[in-house]
């Protein structure tokens, strides 16, 4: 009769520690590939945006910075009720400064600030909410 041997503890650990690094790459590679497009859709609002009358309709000068890799649209800009549904787009890495005529003819107060929101494409950060500062 032969002797039956089983393997040895230390070559069991190390089966399973392999086992485990290899499934831990494989589920963070697949993790990066699938979402590496969420973190390279990210737009941010630099300096401080204004709003002031032309021709009786209220403008909205707006400086954003496209920090990601994919373009990104800008679907719409609403303040108060007015809205402009125009569709601007950024570049991945870009700074665009946008001049958004709303609709509606409302007159703001000067000094004021009033509530800016802003919708993209970005599955990161649909809505942006910022504040724009009343100049005239």
């Amino acid at each position: 009769m032969r002797d039956r041997r089983a393997l040895s503890d230390s070559i069991t650990a190390l089966i399973i520690l392999v086992v485990a690094v290899t499934l831990t790459l494989t589920v963070a590679l697949l993790g990066f590939t699938l979402f590496k497009q969420y973190g390279s859709q990210n737009v941010v609002v630099s300096g401080v945006p204004t709003l002031y009358h032309q021709d009786g309709k209220p403008v909205l000068n707006v400086t954003l910075k496209n920090l990601g890799t994919s373009e990104v649209r800008i679907e719409g800009v609403e303040i108060g009720g007015l809205h402009n549904d125009s569709v601007f787009v950024l570049s991945g890495g870009s700074i665009e400064t946008l001049s958004i005529q709303l609709s509606g003819s409302e007159t703001f107060i000067n000094g004021s600030v009033v509530q800016v929101v802003i919708t993209t494409s970005s599955q990161l950060e649909p809505t942006i909410f910022t504040y724009a500062k009343v100049v005239n």
